[in-house]
């Protein structure tokens, strides 16, 4: 008999969107019917031999999920420019709006995998209730919000179990370890914010505010100490929650509605109701988002105090959240100068970069500290840059990777550090795979190559800050049965393992590659046509500087098993014939400097703001 849950009886419905095994196996026990459809977007769901689970994705082509990412770009740039001149709007209000547009293409994608008949027939949605990681829980798709017209459409919450989720962090690191690669300017940064809690500013003219942080921002704020700025960081006053800000914006919304419409119109099937409910999701978020920019204006209000009397600078990395934009709109407004910095190097190398130019750093600062040439000329291209970039190179923390020891004997000679972040409801794009195909491609490259291998290999998964799906990744459960290869299950960022290694294997166009290639270590690089796609440029000095292998060339599997097979010493050998090429390939991709990023980022801000 199936249970009645709030009024729902679950045997009712033959029609079910899940993406929880752990869920599903719930309604199973509680009277769901074992015939009925279950549509998922769960790798770890499709895994399972079920005929009744079905891919609700499935209607996305490579190619329509190329032409739907790739075209996200002008989406965001023409809703920035239907906003931008409006009279209420700032520069850094109208970049907050394209950010949404960026971001309201997930539930777009979503969106357009409905039929008629989702929208007029009975279907129950079993979303699930649960930690998620630093952002909440994002586990669940909008279908309650897309189906909210449907009258035969129902909801029921199951509150996951045993779903404790780990965050990054470095608990197993020596502190040896740790301050070697950090470095002294890194303990004197600690120390020097911690004290400046506490001690007054009255004897310091200069003042450098800092609301994020990363390697350069503290070789940055290092150096500028040194030559008796204050340091001092801020946090936002969560306190302020004013109740103000719930306002209409009727000439944004008039302008980026037709917009909206003509981007809706292009991807979902022909119901005039599903077409409404998108446009009217994607406006609210735009009202919401704007009240949300006021009140977060407010809540850096408090630094106006505390930049009183001095001559300030804001020093900064990531700026591109809505808290970090409306405080660089305030302290435009004070007239304290906005310096940020490069957070990992992507822009430069990746093919699908472009749908997140909305988020560049340069956007809503005056200055742009960048790793390298490269980046700093296609940043200062991006459509919505306020700012300039200045080449500062990269960190002394990613360049003192180099000093990783080279171990003779190793538990594990091979690594394979993976990339394989699902995308979920949560991550952008920059992929033309479902996230289905995404982990069948990586489980082909467990199952063909590294199983096959006569080394010992660790398997290092991504560590993931929020979790994309309830139930665990199918591609490690499958590692979990071979014999040579062992999944690395501690959440440390992969800089502090590198010299338990002699190879190196990772893959698609994203900032890991960086800490790897700065050791010198022979690294493979397997280039995936669609996901996340080095440039046509990067390819060419990766082939030179790296050992590459693009993963659409015929017999891929077996060229890289052949290659990985080779004996540790031979496969060292050979990178070391390339060392004259991957230095080239440093210098355009990587860094344009090889030592000195902080120093020479301080200089610049000294001569550039305060006149020195």
């Amino acid at each position: 008999m199936a249970l009645m849950v709030k009024n729902i009886d679950l045997a009712d419905y033959d029609t079910i969107f899940c993406d929880s095994k752990e869920a599903l196996k719930w309604a199973y026990k509680n009277g769901l019917n074992t015939s009925a459809t279950i549509l998922t977007s769960s790798p770890s769901m499709l895994w399972d031999k079920n005929e009744c689970i079905k891919h609700i994705e499935s209607r996305w082509s490579v190619k329509e999920l190329k032409e739907f990412q790739t075209s996200i770009k002008k989406f965001s740039e023409d809703i920035y420019d239907s906003v931008v001149n409006i009279s209420t709007i700032s520069h850094e209000k109208a970049v907050c709006i394209s950010n949404t547009a960026v971001e309201f293409n997930r539930v777009l994608y979503k969106a357009s995998c409905l039929t008629n008949n989702h929208l007029t027939k009975p279907v129950l949605f079993i979303s699930v209730d649960g930690e998620g990681g630093l952002l909440g829980n994002k586990m669940n798709s909008p279908w309650d919000l897309l189906l909210a017209n449907n009258p035969y459409f129902k909801k029921i919450t199951y509150r996951l179990k045993n779903n404790k989720w780990d965050e990054l962090s470095t608990e197993g690191v020596s502190i040896l370890k740790r301050v070697s690669l950090g470095g002294l300017e890194t303990l004197f940064y600690r120390v020097l914010t911690k004290a400046t809690k506490y001690i007054p500013n009255i004897f310091f003219k200069n003042q450098v505010l800092i609301p994020r942080e990363n390697e350069i921002v503290i070789e940055t704020a290092s150096a500028l100490a040194k030559s008796g700025f204050w340091i001092k960081k801020i946090n936002p006053n969560l306190d302020v929650k004013s109740k103000k800000h719930n306002k209409k914006y009727i000439e944004v919304e008039k302008n980026i509605h037709s917009i909206v419409e003509d981007r809706v119109k292009r991807w979902i099937c022909s119901n005039p109701e599903l077409l409404t409910t998108c446009v009217e999701l994607y406006i609210s978020v735009v009202r919401k988002t704007l009240n949300e920019f006021n009140l977060w204006g407010d809540r850096w209000k408090h630094i106006d105090r505390e930049s009183f009397g001095k001559k300030n600078i804001l020093l900064t990395n990531s700026p591109g959240n809505i808290s970090g934009i409306a405080l660089t709109e305030y302290c435009r407004r004070l007239g304290i100068p906005v310096v940020s910095s490069q957070h990992g190097i992507t822009t430069e190398i990746c093919a699908t970069q472009g749908e997140i130019s909305a988020h560049y750093e340069i956007n809503v600062s005056d200055v742009f500290l960048s790793y390298n040439f490269q980046c700093a000329d296609i940043s200062n291209k991006s459509h919505f840059s306020r700012g300039k970039p200045f080449v500062s190179g990269l960190s002394a923390r990613h360049l003192r990777m180099k000093d990783v020891r080279k171990k003779a004997i190793v538990d594990f000679p091979v690594v394979y550090i993976s990339t394989n972040l699902y995308k979920g409801n949560l991550a952008w794009f920059g992929t033309w795979l479902t996230d289905y195909h995404r982990a069948r491609k990586e489980q082909l490259i467990v199952i063909n190559v590294l199983s096959q291998l006569p080394h010992k290999v660790l398997y290092k998964p991504y560590p993931v800050d929020n979790m994309r799906f309830s139930d665990r990744d199918p591609v490690l459960n499958d590692i979990e049965e071979l014999d040579n290869i062992k999944i690395f299950n501690q959440k440390i960022d992969m800089r502090y393992l590198l010299d338990n290694h002699r190879v190196l294997i990772t893959s698609i166009a994203t900032s890991t590659i960086v800490w790897p290639v700065m050791t010198g270590k022979p690294v493979i690089f397997i280039n995936c046509k669609n996901n996340n796609p080095l440039t046509k440029d990067a390819h060419k000095y990766f082939s030179s500087g790296l050992f590459l292998f693009d993963d659409d060339e015929e017999d891929f599997h077996s060229n890289l098993l052949t290659f990985l097979s080779q004996p540790i010493e031979k496969i060292e050998e050979l990178y070391e014939l390339k060392k004259e090429s991957r230095a080239i390939m440093v210098n355009r991709f990587f860094t344009s400097y090889l030592s000195g990023s902080g120093d020479r980022a301080a200089s610049m801000i000294k001569r550039e703001f305060f006149k020195w």
